[in-house]
């Protein structure tokens, strides 16, 4: 399983990527094949990745469309990747399969902020449309591959573990009293968006 993570701001100032490195450093067991931050202005991602398909193994770990100013990082598996190379008209490169990434980027390239319902899986993605200026958060409709959130006055924290979250420097420092009780007492899960940090919420 990879992990993935960032920081998008609001505020004019550009990204640190020293504060992506240290939520990176909350979490190193995961980037056993390689790790990738891309940092730029506004925005900054980080990816730990971790090969787990063939179709992997031909990806970086922060993915670039090409022609396009659409920036890839997630945690990602694609099930419907036969239905999606058709109803996208792809073909794959020479001597490789077209990857999970390519697909996904695809699908935002033609589908917009709606991609997400087109593919099946197991994900937790961000996609950075730089001629937008926006970012996009998606998560599998099964709830598989957790992403959790984190508003802030200049901007928004996220990631794919509640630690990487709570090493970020403007991370969140305090547990959710409601949150912890209403485990306790229920002895069950939490709510669907609910998280046990105060101030974080699961996509």
């Amino acid at each position: 399983m990879s992990a993935c993570f960032g920081e998008f701001r609001r505020d004019g100032r550009a990204v640190d990527d020293a504060r992506l490195l240290a939520m990176a450093a909350a979490i190193p067991w995961y980037g056993k094949d390689g790790q990738g931050l891309y940092c730029q202005a506004s925005i900054g991602l980080g990816v730990l990745r971790c090969y787990t398909t063939p179709e992997s193994l031909h990806e970086l770990p922060i993915q670039i469309a090409t022609g396009a100013q659409h920036i890839l990082a997630g945690n990602y598996r694609i099930d419907n990747r036969a239905e999606l190379t058709q109803a996208l008209a792809l073909s794959p490169p020479p001597n490789r399969p077209l990857t999970d990434a390519e697909l996904i980027l695809a699908a935002y390239g033609t589908w917009g902020k709606a991609c997400g319902k087109h593919l099946i899986g197991d994900f937790a993605l961000a996609i950075w449309d730089g001629a937008q200026q926006q970012l996009l958060l998606i998560r599998d409709q099964l709830g598989i591959a957790p992403l959790y959130y984190y508003p802030t006055a200049w901007g928004l924290i996220f990631a794919s573990d509640l630690r990487a979250l709570a090493a970020h420097p403007e991370g969140p420092r305090e547990l959710d009293p409601v949150a912890i009780l209403h485990h306790l007492r229920d002895r069950q899960y939490l709510l669907p968006t609910t998280a046990y940090l105060a101030g974080v919420r699961k996509l």
